[in-house]
């Protein structure tokens, strides 16, 4: 399974079932793995003190705003599935800032509805 950080966030792929999910130096969490019942399953974490934020796709406006960048003056964010000449400039196209959080998630070429978001405790 994929993850990646971004800004002191980590994203972190699990299957779209996963549920109660716990940290303790590493991420535990259930998935059901056929009719009989779940099954629990562990995922190694980066070093770091990692608490929960939210599942991608459940995540709201106000915590994507602390997720992705904004480019100050008109209030745009980063369209991160922009490629080559314009993503070196830092092209800002997108006026959500779920739908910039959504375009970070895409580029790493995971989905939406498979990722847990971390968020890295000072």
């Amino acid at each position: 399974m994929k993850q990646f950080e971004h800004n002191g966030f980590l994203f972190v792929e699990v299957p779209e079932d996963a549920t109660n999910f716990v940290i303790d130096d590493e991420l535990y969490y259930q998935a059901k793995f056929n009719d009989y019942g779940a099954v629990s399953h562990m995922k190694k974490l980066p070093p770091g003190n990692w608490q929960i934020l939210s599942k991608a796709n459940e995540c709201s406006e106000d915590q994507a705003k602390g997720i992705v960048e904004q480019q100050r003056g008109n209030g745009l964010f980063k369209n991160y599935s922009l490629e080559g000449s314009l993503a070196q400039y830092g092209t800002y196209f997108l006026n959500r800032a779920i739908e910039s959080l959504t375009s970070l998630i895409l580029s790493h070429e995971l989905k939406l509805e498979n990722v847990l978001i971390l968020k890295k405790e000072k």
